[in-house]
């Protein structure tokens, strides 16, 4: 009877709240709430009242704006306090990202922003809310429809159709009548369940007791327990026989309680719901976590994360960098962070931007392993703006190859060496004590002699990896210290004996590297793409046709440990040094069945012709020219598809024979073939100084000015690098010199900012604009004088750039020399001409016109 005044209550709730006229209604399909509206607010009283409203706060500030089509106005509370809008643009908001983007105003009748204002002004700015059917009422296209129709709306129309206003009440009737049935429910359950409250009540009281330091307070006291596991202390692990079987039993225990205190602890704050392939991943680093070793180099790493938000571990390859960058993760996600395991840039933004503090993501060779993956390469560099803005607050920790880091082509973050722990440099790399007790710890049984022992103790490659793999497998501890030695030579040994002496155990690392490494066997005749490569495979390696899945299952599970690890349904190899060995010995005995399965990254990173290959690469599958006719073919297949960047990179399409790209513009190849953006394969070619295959884009008749959606074109792309070959050769191919990108930024204005002086005076002297402004009134001048570069000041100044240009803030030249402190260049200006006070007192004069104006 106590539930009956409850009821009553919410019945008159529920049926008051169904006769309120209904004004918004939430929208599907966005990373957070976003509801329609009739019209936004037309003041700071009503623009506070709907922040109220839908529950913004001063982190997440209300913003109300049109959505991409322009049909429909949005309320909706951002990830951000503000944003900052430019004069010129108007705000829409992004719907496949989930992102605010910009709209150029200028060509508005009247209303279109004219100073930058942040976004929680947006009220004043009544032009940038005012939308009907797909356009801005201030276009002058749209303003000539409306008054044919005989109107022009006072507010903006939205076409939301009165069918919508019947989902509120609906929707509340539904829910009353719910919740009024479980109500019943309850009553006639609730004598029962006190009976069986009491039966259970010393059970439940039991588990709480042993369970309650857990529980009542989960992060400190899992702090402390994970503290007797993952540790960056010294005295971390006991190296006696007593110690280690009694530290085993103790890291069991420790996990399960760990793992039960951070599912409570994610649970209760609904922040971190992870997916089973996620747990899996985390078991297979708590599995390999079991036999690591703290280092210089891990106590290094764990420092530098502790006082920064990125760090990339630098490394050779078997060095150990993802050990200790997985090592870290478990700490902080026993210690109650969010660790999230991710491949591409894109996930990190994706992820980020829905995610809170106490997050640390996680990743493996971010651009490539065996070489420098232009691709993601460029992702990266596309993202650098939004990569800096996530880093305030969240956490990245990278593991990269040494020698990826130190390819000419690196910028960005990967070029920061103060991101960088190169755990291979002389004061971090392992030395005897470390490595001893890392042997010592997978066995105590040590069967060479003292010579021999010695000989292991001086080998620095793959040391880390090599003791893992010796113990795990009894052929390689009768190798002896010859697998130490020569581990490239025992692992093809064993792979090709395979062929003859065990060919289930070569089909399945067949099967591995044809589905570049990972293998669901319970997918193998799911799709016939698949069941054509199952098969294939089966008769390559002389097994029957009617194998069924399972038996190759059977065979990669009995590999475990050495060859293949497994993670939740999916087969992969154990490392990459195991997997670069077994694709080399299947590349070079099938060659004609790599190039037409493997996938086209596979063949872009690690297939090579003759005269293509690279003598640092051992693992490098090299193709006789018997072979380019069914190379061309297969990248033709692939370049109207996703992977168009992968045909175009390939290295094969610019050797000397120049047979593949003859076969790819024969069968009629689109060459100015786009990605979303606007990225063509010439634009990306000259984003990462890839001369050769920018001249031969060029003979093929690439398009010079296709620009990126933003502006960018490969001109742009190529001064901003500042590869004077590559601005040349685009230039002799009628290159526009001035074209902008959207902002205005101009080729000259890139190059002047980043101080390429070469790159400056090839385009001075192909008559590039010297005083062209960018729309904020920046001259290239100007750029060069904000980031002191003195000696492109010079040339400019002696090429004729006008001294007293400034900014749209006032900002001149001469200040930004004078607020830099550097006394040479401001000298120099004012040598030339520099009028010192009257922009110091025009950036105090409200009535002085602003803009790119001649003092």
């Amino acid at each position: 009877m106590k539930l009956q005044p409850t009821l009553y209550i919410l019945t008159a709730t529920v049926l008051v709240f169904c006769f309120i006229p209904y004004e918004c209604r939430k929208l599907d399909g966005y990373d957070f709430p976003v509801y329609s509206t009739k019209f936004c607010p037309r003041n700071q009283t009503e623009w506070n009242n709907r922040s109220s409203a839908i529950n913004c706060t001063d982190d997440n500030g209300y913003m109300c704006l049109p959505n991409d089509d322009f049909t429909e106005l949005l309320e909706f509370c951002y990830k951000s306090p503000f944003v900052l809008i430019q004069e010129g643009i108007c705000l829409f908001l992004f719907k496949q990202y989930s992102l605010v983007d910009s709209y150029n105003c200028s060509h508005f009748e009247s209303g279109c922003p004219n100073t930058s204002f942040v976004s929680n002004k947006l009220f004043e700015h009544a032009s940038c809310t005012s939308i009907e059917n797909g356009c801005f009422l201030a276009e002058q296209h749209c303003r000539s429809r409306k008054i044919k129709n005989g109107r022009f709306p006072n507010h903006p129309v939205t076409t939301t159709n009165k069918w919508h206003d019947w989902i509120l009440p609906v929707t509340l009737l539904g829910v009353l009548i719910i919740i009024m049935y479980i109500s019943c429910l309850l009553l006639i359950v609730r004598k029962r369940g006190i009976q069986t409250c009491k039966r259970n009540q010393y059970s439940i009281s039991h588990i709480e007791g042993e369970t309650a330091p857990f529980v009542n307070n989960r992060l400190q006291d899992t702090q402390k327990l994970v503290q007797i596991d993952i540790s960056f202390n010294d005295h971390e692990h006991d190296l006696s026989p007593e110690g280690q079987h009694d530290r085993v039993d103790s890291i069991k225990t420790v996990s399960v309680l760990t793992e039960i205190n951070i599912d409570q602890e994610n649970t209760a704050n609904g922040s971190a719901q992870e997916t089973t392939l996620v747990r899996c991943i985390f078991e297979q680093w708590q599995q390999d976590n079991n036999m690591f070793i703290s280092t210089k180099a891990c106590k290094k790493v764990g420092q530098l994360i502790n006082n920064q938000n990125l760090v990339i571990v630098a490394g050779h390859s078997g060095s150990g960098k993802s050990a200790i960058i997985q090592h870290i993760a478990l700490k902080y996600r026993s210690q109650g962070w969010i660790v999230r395991p991710i491949y591409e840039v894109s996930e990190l933004i994706k992820d980020s931007l829905s995610i809170s503090n106490k997050t640390l993501f996680v990743l493996n060779d971010p651009i490539g392993k065996e070489t420098v993956d232009d691709i993601s390469h460029d992702a990266w560099r596309q993202n650098e703006e939004k990569i800096k803005g996530l880093l305030k607050k969240v956490k990245v920790l990278m593991s990269c190859r040494k020698y990826i880091l130190s390819d000419a082509r690196i910028a960005g973050v990967f070029a920061n060496k103060s991101y960088i722990v190169d755990i291979n440099n002389s004061l971090l790399k392992l030395n005897d004590d470390e490595k001893e007790t890392m042997f010592k710890k997978h066995s105590f049984v040590n069967k060479f002699s003292k010579e021999e022992f010695a000989a292991i103790m001086k080998i620095d490659a793959y040391f880390p990896l090599l003791c893992k793999l010796y113990f795990s497998n009894a052929t390689y501890q009768n190798d002896g210290l010859k697998f130490f030695k020569k581990p490239d030579v025992v692992l093809e040994e064993e792979i090709r004996n395979f062929r003859k002496a065990s060919k289930e155990k070569y089909c399945a690392l067949v099967l591995l590297v044809l589905f570049n490494n990972a293998l669901c066997v319970n997918d193998l005749l799911q799709k016939e793409t698949s069941k054509r490569k199952y098969k294939h495979a089966l008769q390559l390696c002389g097994m029957s046709e009617n194998t069924a899945p399972y038996t190759i299952g059977d065979i990669l599970e009995s590999m475990e440990g050495f060859f293949v690890k497994k993670i939740g349904d999916n087969f992969h190899f154990y490392h990459d040094f195991v997997m670069e060995i077994t694709t080399y010995v299947f590349g070079s005995d099938y060659p004609q069945e790599t190039i037409e399965y493997a996938e086209v990254s596979f063949l872009r990173r690690r297939v090579k012709l003759e005269d293509c290959k690279d003598e640092n690469d051992k693992f490098c599958i090299v193709l006789s020219d018997k072979y380019i006719a069914n190379l061309g073919k297969r990248l033709f297949m692939e370049i109207f598809g996703e992977h168009i960047l992968d045909v175009v990179l390939n290295p094969s399409c610019y050797n000397k024979h120049e047979s593949t790209v003859e076969i790819l513009a024969g069968n009629g190849a689109d060459i100015d073939l786009c990605y979303e953006n606007g990225s063509s394969p010439l634009q990306i070619a000259c984003q990462n100084k890839l001369n050769r295959t920018v001249q031969l884009l060029l003979r093929k008749g690439a398009n010079v000015n296709l620009c990126k959606t933003n502006g960018v074109g490969p001109l742009f792309s190529s001064c901003q690098e500042g590869n004077e070959s590559i601005v040349q050769l685009l230039l002799h191919n009628g290159a526009d010199i001035n074209l902008c990108r959207n902002d205005g930024t101009s080729c000259l204005h890139e190059a002047c900012k980043n101080g390429y002086y070469g790159t400056v005076k090839l385009l001075l002297n192909s008559g590039a604009t010297i005083n062209l402004c960018d729309k904020n009134g920046a001259s290239p001048l100007a750029l060069a004088c904000k980031e002191e570069h003195e000696s492109v000041v010079q040339l400019l100044l002696d090429n004729g750039a006008n001294v007293n240009l400034y900014l749209t803030n006032k900002v001149s030249p001469f200040l930004f020399a004078r607020e830099n402190g550097n006394d040479n260049i401001a000298q120099l200006l004012l040598s030339n001409g520099a009028d010192a006070n009257l922009c110091l007192q025009d950036r105090h004069d409200d009535n002085t016109v602003s803009g790119c104006m001649l003092m």
